[in-house]
C-alpha cells in the first residue's frame, strides 16, 4: 500500500500536513500502527528539508521491516519500534481503564523484567512509594541500557530470514522509556560511545525520537536534529 507520494519537500510537507497522525489511549483502541504512522510522519517532516532523505520519494507500508522507501532510485527500509516498559504501559493502561488519579512516583524498570500480573499488577499500579531512589546519573544509565537493549532486539529481527534488506536500512525508535529529568545530550552521548559497529547489525542507521529531538546514530558520528512538528 503506498503511504506517501512526494516529488519535493514542499509537497512533502504539504500531504503529512493533510495526514491524521493522532495516537489513541492504550485503553481506547491503540494499535501498532497508529504508533508506526505517528513515529515515520514526524520522522519525515523533520528531515523533508535535509540530505538525510531525496526526491523523488515514495513511501509504502508493509511489514519486516515497517516501511519502504523509494528515493530517487535507492531504496531505504525502515523498521520502527517503541522503546517502552511493558509494565508501565500495563500499569498506565490499568490507571486509565480503572480511573485511578496521581500523582505517581517514578519508579525503575528493566527491558527484560518479569511481566506483571493479576494481583503484582494491581499493587504496582496502585503504589505512591518510590521504592529505590534515582542516584547520580542513574536515570542516564539505566536509559543507555533500556535503548541498547532495543536495539539488541531489532538487530536479532533483521538477521531472521523473511526481514528484507535494502540498499540503507534505518532503525527508527520512539523513546517512551520511563526515566525521571533525563539529561539527554549526557545520555545520547554515553550511548554513542557505546556503541561498536557490530552493533548496527545490518541497519546503517539508527534515528531516536526522545522529546523534541530525533538523534541520528552512525557508526562514525551522531546528531541531533529538532522535531518538525507540523501537527501542532
Amino acid at each position: 500500500m503506498v503511504f506517501i507520494n512526494a516529488i519535493n519537500s514542499a509537497e512533502l510537507i504539504e500531504a503529512l500536513r493533510q495526514t491524521d497522525i493522532s495516537v489513541p489511549a492504550r485503553t481506547d483502541g491503540r494499535k501498532t500502527e497508529h504508533c508506526e504512522r505517528w513515529s515515520i510522519c514526524r520522522f519525515l517532516a523533520t528531515f523533508a528539508n535535509t540530505d538525510q532523505i531525496g526526491f523523488p520519494l515514495s513511501i509504502d507500508h508493509r511489514d519486516r521491516p515497517d516501511f519502504l522507501m523509494n528515493v530517487g532510485g535507492s531504496t531505504i527500509g525502515v523498521e520502527i519500534t517503541e522503546a517502552v516498559s511493558e509494565n508501565a504501559a500495563a500499569i498506565d493502561a490499568y490507571r486509565e481503564h480503572n480511573g485511578i488519579d496521581g500523582p505517581f512516583p517514578m519508579v525503575h524498570h528493566h527491558p527484560e523484567d518479569e511481566r506483571l500480573r493479576g494481583s503484582q499488577l494491581v499493587e504496582a499500579a496502585s503504589a505512591r512509594e518510590l521504592g529505590s531512589a534515582w542516584a547520580g546519573n542513574a536515570p542516564e544509565r539505566e536509559w543507555v541500557e533500556a535503548m541498547r537493549a532495543f536495539i539488541r532486539r531489532k538487530v536479532d529481527k533483521a538477521d531472521k530470514p523473511g526481514f528484507d534488506k535494502y540498499s540503507n536500512n534505518w532503525l527508527l525508535i520512539y523513546d517512551g522509556w520511563p526515566v525521571p529529568a533525563l539529561d539527554r545530550d549526557f545520555a545520547t552521548r554515553v550511548l554513542f560511545e557505546s556503541l561498536t559497529d557490530t552493533d548496527f547489525g545490518h541497519f546503517q542507521a539508527v534515528f531516536i525520537e526522545s522529546s523534541s529531538f530525533i538523534w541520528a546514530f552512525r557508526p562514525e558520528t551522531y546528531e541531533a536534529f529538532p522535531i518538525n512538528d507540523l501537527w501542532n
